[in-house]
């Protein structure tokens, strides 16, 4: 009971802390869509879609490995001189990327964009703050590990913070518009990247190299690159076609409604964060049978399966109603893409979920190859249908491929290891968000028939599964 009590506590801090955080971005969505414009809020996202592309190749999945490999360790003394050696890997990988992005920068960016986007200033102010970011994500990962979460709120918090203190400066202080707002992203990395290598030196890890524990990490995390990269790829990668194939316009639509359908993603994030270390510390320990086994573990996710399902529904019922009274009128056409975007964004969840068990068992090949098949499915429906169809298009196949994903998740997974729920479980709880997401869709109209259908309906809805899914919970306690 322990355990779980530390879990859920753990969980909650995760939740508050990134919903916190999203509760400033959501704050200011009215302060973004008065000032910037539809095609100044595309550039925004371009630059943030790119960043996102590099980061994993700098951080060459080390974040990932140390949040892994940390029970491997024998000792405190151990786990101190893999923080070091690890941090010390990422300063290198940070330099060399940042000699190399120098060097061929221009060049490259005038190949990839439109030319819409000028590459000084903006470019470089980004590859500088995601070099930096590259420690400030090592330092989540850490305490994440430690199962500190407190830490790893103060680190997040810190990180969002400075971002958006910075942007909020740069615009309306030194007006300094789209530039502005970029340089408080490397201004925030700076400052939680010199708070963790201060805590580096306190805790005497320093940056420490053991070319042993390096290569486990890098061997256990470069499997994690092509996934990162399938993950860009599915969520981050329709910015940048939009912004080639359909303007800067439309990118900032989509931009707009992504940021704010992301809420989803947030909390399956951080509900996973705690989850993750109070999962693989069970599943390290025996049982008596298989049965057991999968009990055991599956008492570990079903509340995040709860969580997840109903801020969903609630999300996917209310969210257009309040994003079309915070934005301004040049952002209206963004509202018919936030339902299938949360729709995608459940799905990612459900999915993040399901490779539990493919972490455990260190079969990160395939943790990669899920990704991967749903990145080509994305790049190929993205290159068919948004030269014509644009935004609308790029929301519907997310939607499309966050449930390919999800069902390919589950098929490695099984075969894997798993935590006791069948396919007819799995089919109810994605059934129900399905439901939710046509009737949204169905009663999508503004006048207030449509919308106390929607309500009502999604209400019933949300109460009885959240009930059903209560029941099954303490059912399954009993039998065990």
């Amino acid at each position: 009971m322990k355990t779980k009590a530390s879990a859920g506590k753990a969980s909650s801090i995760y939740l508050g802390s990134k919903l916190l955080t999203k509760f400033l971005s959501f704050a200011l969505i009215p302060v973004w869509t008065f000032v910037f414009s539809p095609d100044q809020y595309g550039v925004i996202g371009n630059l943030t879609a790119w960043a996102g592309f590099l980061a994993p190749l700098i951080m060459v999945g080390l974040p990932g490995a140390t949040l892994r490999l940390k029970s491997d360790c024998s000792d405190e003394a151990q786990w101190c001189r893999f923080v070091g050696s690890i941090a010390l890997t990422l300063l290198v990988t940070s330099g060399v990327f940042l000699v190399v992005s120098w060097l061929i920068g221009p060049v490259a960016w005038k190949a990839l964009t439109s030319g819409d986007i000028p590459y000084w200033p903006l470019v470089p102010i980004t590859l500088v703050a995601v070099a930096l970011g590259a420690l400030a994500r090592l330092a989540l990962a850490v305490h994440q590990a430690e199962q500190q979460p407190m830490k790893v709120m103060a680190y997040e918090q810190a990180l969002s913070t400075g971002v958006i203190v910075c942007a909020l400066m740069g615009v309306f202080l030194f007006h300094g518009g789209v530039t502005g707002y970029m340089f408080g992203g490397l201004v925030g990395a700076a400052l939680v990247s010199l708070v963790f290598a201060a805590n580096l030196w306190e805790r005497r890890s320093g940056f420490y190299f053991e070319r042993a524990l390096v290569s486990n990490a890098v061997w256990y995390g470069l499997p994690l690159v092509p996934q990162a990269l399938a993950a860009w790829t599915l969520n981050l990668s329709d910015r940048v076609m939009l912004e080639r194939f359909s303007g800067l316009s439309e990118a900032g639509l989509y931009n707009l409604a992504a940021n704010f359908g992301i809420v989803i993603s947030m909390v399956a994030i951080s509900i996973n964060q705690a989850v993750l270390p109070r999962y693989l510390q069970r599943a390290a320990d025996r049982f008596e049978s298989r049965v057991a086994r999968s009990t055991a573990l599956r008492q570990e996710v079903i509340r995040g399966f709860i969580v997840l399902v109903g801020i969903f529904i609630m999300a996917a019922t209310a969210g257009p109603l309040v994003l079309g009274w915070m934005i301004d009128e040049r952002y209206l056409a963004a509202l018919p893409l936030l339902v299938p975007i949360l729709g995608g964004c459940f799905f990612f969840g459900i999915g993040q979920f399901l490779m539990l068990p493919l972490l455990y068992e260190k079969k990160t090949k395939f943790v990669a190859a899920v990704a991967v098949i749903g990145a080509v499915v994305n790049v190929a429906l993205n290159l068919y249908f948004i030269p014509e169809h644009g935004a609308i298009a790029a929301a519907y196949t997310t939607l499309g491929s966050y449930l390919l994903t999800c069902l390919l998740a589950y098929a490695f997974a099984r075969r894997a290891d798993w935590f006791g729920m069948g396919i007819g479980e799995l089919l109810a709880i994605c059934g129900g968000a399905s439901l939710s997401l046509v009737l949204c869709l169905y009663f999508d109209g503004p006048d207030l028939t449509d919308l106390v259908w929607r309500f009502a309906l999604n209400g019933v809805l949300v109460i009885g599964f959240s009930l059903w899914l209560w029941k099954l919970t303490f059912a399954r306690n009993h039998f065990a």
